[in-house]
């Protein structure tokens, strides 16, 4: 950080690791954003990606599999890399471990069949059945307590949008992750509301183009972030 001008400037080291940071969460989308592409299951777009998605099923197997943690990875990078007040990396890096935790000890609490899979988002993290059980009786408080799942992602684009100086990585990163918070609302509200939208054609198309558009976004946002490499 750069205490004349209160903007966030990155040396060699810190640049490496937002750079790497980016790449994570390019890779993490790209994969991601195809699979929700795949999911709008529309014959021109999937014959469209059948390449990519072939490349991405044999060759980049172990990714798939740890994709949360690629993104989870690249985000803690970038929020490290990318804020300018501890406070805020410190704040934002708990909250986002803590939510990613419960959410991997109760998945059958946030998941959404053919729309939020979160079973085993992070594979090696265990917990423990008592802890488990504290965590289901608190979300039984309130339905509404599910919502909790996009609280890291709101948090997120705060500090990439605010930050100073404004860059076209960090804002379209950012205007990604708040599609992906508005999306993540959407998929919550008919559970929430009791409204029998999940079988309809017409919410698959929504969510899936919705994520897609994240995703895409997300992505020129990341690519742009490993090209300024040299940038501080």
């Amino acid at each position: 950080m750069n205490r004349k001008t209160n903007k966030v400037e990155n040396g060699a080291v810190a640049r490496l690791i937002r750079t790497i940071g980016f790449f994570l969460v390019l890779l993490a989308s790209l994969v991601l954003g195809v699979h929700s592409l795949e999911s709008i299951n529309v014959g021109f777009i999937n014959d469209l990606i059948a390449p990519i998605n072939e490349v991405i099923n044999s060759d980049l197997e172990f990714l798939t599999k740890h994709i949360y943690v690629v993104l989870l990875s690249g985000l803690l990078m970038l929020i490290w890399t990318q804020s300018r007040s501890y406070f805020s990396r410190v704040f934002i890096t708990v909250v986002t471990l803590l939510v990613t935790f419960v959410v991997n000890s109760i998945p059958l609490t946030f998941e959404i069949i053919d729309f939020v899979d979160v079973r085993n988002i992070i594979p090696f993290l265990k917990s423990s059945q008592a802890i488990n059980d504290i965590f289901i009786d608190f979300f039984s408080i309130t339905k509404w307590l599910v919502l909790i799942i996009a609280l890291p992602i709101l948090l997120l684009f705060m500090l990439l949008g605010y930050k100073k100086p404004k860059r076209v990585s960090s804002q379209f990163v950012s205007n990604g992750l708040i599609l992906l918070f508005l999306t993540l609302i959407v998929i919550y509200l008919p559970s929430l509301l009791d409204l029998n939208w999940y079988d309809t054609t017409w919410f698959n198309y929504v969510v899936n183009s919705l994520l897609s558009l994240s995703f895409v976004v997300t992505s020129l946002g990341s690519a742009f972030g490993v090209l300024g490499l040299f940038r501080k």
